[in-house]
């Protein structure tokens, strides 16, 4: 699965125009690939190797550390979008030059702030976890869940570093388009995946699929997976929208985008939450960012830059595969039931959703020429995608549950994640608003 996803996000970046420069681009990918080998090496010794004889590592996870690390890892992710959305408008009209100062492009600033935040709770939850006497293995291993999310949630902090030092060793673009952007998405992708692992833990789980009412950890649940969503989307689409650089992207690949993530993100929040209607509530709290993002840039600099087509196509898959598992309750838990969801979600987009991209967006087109790719490419990178989002959504819905919380505390921590959400989203409404233009 890992190997997969990496060649497919290899072809995308590689052909899909995301690398102009071959040269920084393959930098980039060399120097993010030495830091995950390392940090998974440090991963691996603390958390996967057997500790030797007479050093116990009982597990004893405490809840309320992981429902609080859910909680500011999300507020953290919807900080990260708005900073990536605000970024994208910002360089579709001011093209920062490439020997600019990263420290005055004010949505870096943002950006490093917001993934700051996300390894400081994260890694200070684990840490917190951690906090006991013997052997530090012994110690990490004590909340591997928590301790897996602290570690994952240093990854992005270093590409961060990794770029800044490559824009001050060698004048290059800090944060752009190039390979260490995309590995920096991803990678926060990542950990909003690990905290919805983290967030499951400690979610009742339904005896069968229902569609109850939606709780604050569930609702936390959707707002986590639909900042992965948005990400990938800003990643994989925004180019198609801008002239600039529509001649390096290929048309075929438009609408393999929005299904493999529409498939992929949708997959996994089915069958974490085992609610049908979770898809279309995780694209359609996207497209509600994305909306806001728009007005907000629109009041702050009088302009909106970042169109939201991928978003109302990705609802089409999307709602395809609820409709599936509403009709199939009895059997959603079967991988059959999957199978069958994503390919009517398939089916769906590439049957409805092609009619419509040529009202949606100027780019690609949709014809005689560009038809067969989009239909091949969307099937093989959907397909796979949907799989891997089923297998790694069943995964986490299999994993173990704590028990739940007492309600004083299931409240204390909602009104401390509450806080945090308020907190962080006015500061960086503050920020943006007193942001100066770019000269």
């Amino acid at each position: 699965m890992a190997g997969g996803g990496l060649l497919l996000l290899l072809a995308f970046l590689t052909w899909g125009g995301t690398a102009p420069h071959a040269g920084q681009y393959w930098a980039d990918v060399a120097v993010a690939g030495a830091l995950l080998f390392a940090l998974g090496t440090l991963c691996w010794w603390l958390l996967w190797i057997p500790l030797p004889a007479g050093m116990p590592a009982g597990a004893s996870p405490n809840p309320a550390l992981r429902q609080a690390a859910a909680y500011a890892v999300a507020a953290g992710g919807i900080v990260f979008l708005g900073s990536g959305l605000w970024d994208e408008t910002w360089r579709q009209a001011y093209s920062l030059a490439a020997n600019g100062d990263p420290f005055q492009w004010q949505p870096n600033l943002l950006i490093y702030g917001s993934v700051g935040w996300i390894t400081l709770t994260a890694l200070g939850t684990a840490l917190a976890a951690a906090r006991t006497p013997g052997n530090p293995r012994a110690r990490w291993r004590r909340d591997p869940l928590l301790a897996g999310l602290g570690l994952l949630s240093l990854y992005p902090l270093l590409v961060i570093a990794a770029d800044l030092i490559g824009h001050w060793a060698f004048a290059a673009d800090s944060m752009a388009w190039g390979g260490s952007t995309p590995v920096l998405v991803v990678s926060m992708v990542a950990v909003m995946l690990a905290a919805v692992a983290v967030q499951s833990s400690v979610l009742p789980q339904p005896a069968e699929w229902t569609i109850r009412r939606l709780g604050l950890g569930e609702l936390n649940t959707i707002i986590l997976l639909a900042v992965a969503a948005a990400l990938l989307l800003l990643a994989g689409t925004g180019g198609w929208e801008h002239a600039t650089e529509r001649a390096m992207r290929p048309a075929g690949f438009y609408p393999a985008v929005i299904l493999s993530v529409a498939l992929f993100c949708g997959q996994i929040g089915l069958l974490v939450l085992r609610r049908p209607g979770t898809g279309v509530l995780i694209f359609a709290a996207g497209l509600l960012f994305r909306a806001t993002a728009n007005f907000l840039f629109q009041q702050f600099f009088g302009m909106t830059e970042t169109g939201a087509a991928a978003h109302f196509l990705a609802l089409i898959p999307a709602a395809a595969m609820d409709v599936v598992y509403v009709y199939r309750a009895h059997e959603a838990n079967q991988m059959s039931t999957s199978w069958l969801a994503i390919g009517v979600g398939s089916a769906a987009l590439l049957a409805s959703g092609l009619l419509l991209i040529p009202s949606l967006v100027d780019y690609p087109p949709v014809d005689a020429g560009t038809l067969p790719g989009m239909v091949i490419a969307g099937i093989a990178a959907g397909f796979f995608y949907g799989w891997c989002g089923a297998r790694i959504g069943r995964a986490i819905a299999a994993a173990h549950h704590l028990p739940p919380l007492a309600e004083g505390m299931r409240m204390r921590l909602a009104a401390l994640g509450a806080g945090a959400y308020i907190v962080l989203l006015v500061a960086a409404f503050l920020f943006m608003r007193s942001a100066p233009l770019p000269q």
